[in-house]
């Protein structure tokens, strides 16, 4: 076993996934600022977003509003913020840095604040602020423990572009993300179920509110001082349900423009015309699982014709399924999942049965996440952090849990390969019935 989760996939062959809204060069240009500098500090001026969630939660809805003038209209509110250091982390589109309320007399606690700005000419600006605008307005609803707690929405205050610069502030999780706890690698398997319950019920809380994350992987999992694992970045969340829909409606992804990390979405977003966003998530759960108890990721993208990896799981899956046993456990054929899913591998058989049904290859056989959550091995997982969301069944924390994942943070941690993003833009929907399936369903095309 390896330390730290790796690709394995014997492929070489790229995959094709649809390109970056950030790429595309449609809708307004503006006039690029330059990107912040690494010692410069930065004020930023909270403003009034209306509680408007269901213009967020379809393209149809979003594109149908003039965003740039609705986002002027925009009352300040009291609160604003000061960065007095540079930024920690760096993207092509955004860079993060601490910030503290300017009207705390101490200066804390502090917060983090995600600014984006806009230096290619080709970038529509428009599309962007909208997209700033929906990430914040969905991840603000989240309310949850194990949830990234999303303050403000904030305009910079001295800018040297002619647009606008927004951010998003946020708690403060000072312990880094997953990954870099993983990289560590002094996680004792207490510890790990403990941050996989955490996972689980985040993700359960976010379906019971009608949010799909679709990008759930190591990086997008952050740590407090107390070993709380909270998740974070709402960029490609979707709302499969609101409260203007059936109750037994949910909406459909397209897979036209496919969002998210390779290695973490299941086979269906290449293989089907749409998509249900709940069993991406489950899927992306099982495979941070295993992230978790020290084992590499074993395929880089789940096609079978470009992994041959994924070929193997898919034929694996096709035994155990001809054979008709209904346990995995009890599969005379059990030897077949070695060498990528042995069961001494695993803190325990039922957990390795847990996690590749929420690995099944048919997506409405998979586990949902309340189902995973309520299987009775995940509930005896003995768990540090507050319970917040819990279904009928799910066990109330344990402050017996060892907290070896706390403080866990050390300067100079070893460079991780962090898997690229692949994104999408905004489609219109539609109201189909599911093929196979007698669950409305509501299809962004």
């Amino acid at each position: 076993m390896s330390s730290t989760p790796s690709f394995s996939s014997s492929s070489s062959t790229a995959h094709s996934v649809g390109s970056s809204e950030l790429d595309n060069r449609l809708g307004e240009s503006i006039t690029p600022g330059p990107k912040p500098t690494s010692g410069q500090s930065s004020s930023y001026q909270a403003v009034e977003v209306p509680d408007d969630f269901s213009t967020s939660i379809t393209s149809e809805a979003s594109n149908s509003l003039d965003v740039l003038q609705l986002m002027r209209t925009y009352k300040f509110k009291k609160t604003s913020y000061i960065s007095e250091g540079g930024a920690f982390a760096k993207g092509a589109y955004a860079q993060v840095c601490v910030v503290c309320d300017r009207n705390s007399k101490d200066r804390a606690p502090p917060y983090v604040a995600k600014e984006f700005f806009f230096e290619k000419e080709d970038v529509s600006y428009k599309n962007l602020v909208r997209d700033i605008r929906k990430e914040f307005i969905v991840a603000r609803k989240a309310r949850h423990p194990n949830i990234v707690k999303t303050l403000d929405l904030c305009i910079k205050m001295e800018q040297s572009s002619v647009a606008r610069e927004y951010c998003v502030v946020m708690e403060y999780c000072s312990q880094g993300d997953l990954l870099d706890l993983i990289a560590i690698g002094h996680l004792s398997t207490t510890g790990q179920l403990c941050l996989f319950k955490q996972l689980l019920r985040g993700v359960a809380y976010l379906h019971s509110q009608g949010i799909a994350h679709r990008d759930l992987k190591p990086e997008n999992l952050l740590l407090t001082d107390q070993g709380v694992l909270k998740i974070t970045d709402f960029g490609f969340a979707v709302v499969f349900k609101d409260h203007n829909m059936d109750p037994d409606t949910v909406r459909y992804c397209s897979n036209k423009k496919v969002c998210g990390t390779e290695c973490y979405l299941p086979h269906e977003v290449w293989y089907t015309t749409y998509y249900d966003p709940r069993r991406l998530d489950v899927w992306a759960c099982a495979l941070i699982g295993r992230c978790l108890f020290n084992l590499n990721l074993v395929w880089e993208v789940s096609d079978i014709d470009v992994d041959e990896n994924f070929r193997w799981f898919m034929v694996t899956w096709m035994k155990f399924l001809k054979s008709r046993y209904a346990s995995l456990i009890e599969w005379p054929g059990i030897h077949y999942w070695a060498p990528w899913f042995r069961l001494e591998d695993y803190p325990s058989p039922e957990i390795w049965s847990s996690l590749l049904m929420m690995l099944h290859i048919d997506p409405e056989q998979r586990s949902t996440i309340d189902q995973a959550l309520n299987d009775p091995c995940i509930q005896a997982i003995e768990c540090c952090s507050p319970t917040g969301f819990e279904t009928a069944s799910t066990l109330p924390s344990s402050p017996s849990c060892q907290y070896d994942h706390h403080n866990h943070y050390q300067q100079g941690l070893p460079s991780q390969q962090r898997p690229s993003d692949t994104t999408t833009e905004s489609s219109h929907p539609s109201v189909l019935k599911s093929s196979g399936s007698n669950t409305p369903v509501s299809l962004s095309e």
